[in-house]
């Protein structure tokens, strides 16, 4: 983790940079983006104290940020690129949805989930997303009292980042995760 060196790489990105994931693995992220690497222990600090660390990409203006996350026991830094929404296709976004080491999933007013990608349902222990797609986020959220405070809160300020959830999978036992929630409108 401190070398800041890429492991894996989604299709997307590796589209946007034109390169193979064999050509980039163990390559510095400072090689393709401006994160300034000489601050590494500002970043690790930030990291561990907030979760998250943002910035800019001066060569594009594109906000990325880094997230701490466990990994299959391995402590890894995620990094997301903000894309242009305006020239993403539909199917861009569930690649890169379906491709991100993050859970994610939408839920309706009526806290049905209405898609998730298939990280979340192998983190819960789950083979496909379809088994977790229109049940109740209550089947996965491990304490119900959350529920209140989240719709409380998303109604008030739009968007919930970093937020510690319990969730539970498929054996029961609970899992952390931690969340960036945010109010869509249709």
């Amino acid at each position: 983790m401190d070398s800041f060196c890429i492991h894996s790489c989604n299709s997307i990105s590796l589209n946007y940079l034109a390169k193979s994931l064999d050509e980039i693995k163990g390559l510095p992220i400072d090689e393709f983006f401006t994160i300034n690497l000489n601050k590494k222990d500002i970043i690790i600090n930030e990291l561990e104290t907030l979760g998250i660390y943002n910035t800019i990409d001066k060569a594009t203006n594109r906000s990325i940020s880094a997230t701490l996350i466990n990994y299959d026991g391995i402590r890894e830094i995620l990094i997301r690129v903000e894309v242009d929404s305006e020239t993403e296709t539909d199917k861009s976004r569930e690649v890169i949805l379906d491709e991100n080491v993050a859970g994610y999933c939408r839920i309706d007013t009526e806290l049905k989930l209405l898609d998730c990608n298939n990280t979340l349902a192998v983190q819960l222990g789950y083979k496909y997303k379809e088994d977790l797609i229109n049940k109740s986020i209550n089947f996965i959220l491990s304490e119900k009292e959350d529920i209140g405070y989240l719709i409380k809160t998303i109604a008030k300020q739009k968007k919930i980042k970093n937020i510690e959830l319990r969730l539970k999978d498929i054996s029961g036992k609970d899992q952390i995760c931690l969340a960036n929630i945010i109010l869509e409108k249709e």
